[in-house]
């Protein structure tokens, strides 16, 4: 059986790689939880797609290069086992996109939630004066609760300053 050649816009790379995902039989749990938005999450990222791009974004026939590119993400992925955070370099927490590498653990947090939501129904947003997060990695937690609280003060330690320091 002749080897098909790969699909030439983002929508066939996105079922394909899906589909791939699928028979791989990967762990989804850094930002997805199933092929189909590990394999949207991968592609878009990589062709610098908007999440909310329209049909014709999708439909659109690629360069060669692209679908190299892609087709070479997904061959890491599946035989690698990289998250596909590290694979685009970018990982989403609280609606924000984050710069990661194999140094920071993926954001992936239900604080998230939280934060956007400015820690109500538990806490008067009104009332944070200051906010510490420790051991910060990619700096997710404390980007997110500046921009939630804008009057509070954040500070963010990375892990190999604890203990260092006087907090």
């Amino acid at each position: 059986m002749p080897a098909t050649s790969p699909p030439r816009t983002a929508r066939g790379l996105v079922h394909d790689a899906a589909s791939r995902f699928d028979a791989a039989r990967l762990h989804f749990g850094h930002g997805t939880d199933n092929a189909l938005d590990e394999a949207v999450y991968l592609v878009f990222a990589s062709l610098k797609l908007p999440f909310d791009c329209d049909d014709a974004a999708l439909d659109r026939t690629l360069p060669a290069r692209d679908v190299e590119r892609v087709m070479r993400l997904i061959e890491r992925r599946i035989h690698e086992r990289i998250p596909v955070a590290y694979l685009v370099g970018e990982a989403w927490f609280a609606g924000l996109p984050f710069h990661v590498d194999s140094n920071v653990l993926v954001p992936r947090s239900p604080l998230a939630e939280l934060i956007e939501e400015r820690l109500v129904p538990w806490v008067d947003p009104s009332a944070v004066r200051h906010i510490l997060d420790v051991g910060t990695g990619s700096g997710c937690i404390a980007a997110a609760c500046a921009l939630a609280f804008p009057e509070a003060r954040v500070d963010a330690l990375l892990s190999h300053e604890i203990g260092t320091h006087v907090v």
